[in-house]
């Protein structure tokens, strides 16, 4: 039995070498730019979009930007969120995605967003990690001529 192998064997493995080196790169690339595409702010004046800047604001630790989307009435009653809360509760990792599930406008100067919070996390048998979904109902109202988140969200 030879050990050594004919050119269309070395042809083979170089082959399968070069396509499992492109995969994982295109498996990286990919997942960079999706996190990255999904952190930027949205310039629209709708519901989503506010609902959607809040969300990024919260992960960047952005607190000036959170709070422009945000009622009078709700700064005013604010407990300590843009504080205390804010550095605190909310996690600064790539392990949690926002969905906007549906939006119900209450007229002109209301709407109710409903959204689902992706939470994932890793451990498990084989690192296989566990996913678990917190979904709200977020009140904006229209205050200003722009959309302002009505209640106290955080995100977390």
């Amino acid at each position: 039995m030879s050990l050594k192998m004919d050119r269309f064997t070395w042809a083979v493995v170089i082959v399968v070498v070069l396509l499992l080196v492109s995969a994982v790169a295109t498996l990286s690339l990919s997942r960079d730019r999706a996190s990255e595409g999904s952190a930027e702010y949205l310039t629209e004046d709708s519901p989503t979009a506010v609902v959607h800047n809040v969300y990024v604001a919260f992960r960047r630790g952005d607190v000036n930007t959170a709070r422009q989307h945000y009622s009078s009435a709700v700064l005013e009653s604010d407990d300590g969120m843009f504080k205390n809360r804010f550095d605190t509760f909310y996690p600064r990792d790539n392990n949690q995605r926002l969905r906007i599930l549906s939006v119900e406008m209450q007229g002109e100067e209301a709407a109710l967003v409903t959204i689902a919070l992706d939470n994932y996390s890793t451990g498990g048998i084989f690192d296989s990690g566990s996913t678990w979904t917190q979904r709200q109902t977020i009140s904006l109202i229209r205050e200003d001529g722009s959309w302002k988140i009505d209640s106290q969200v955080y995100f977390y």
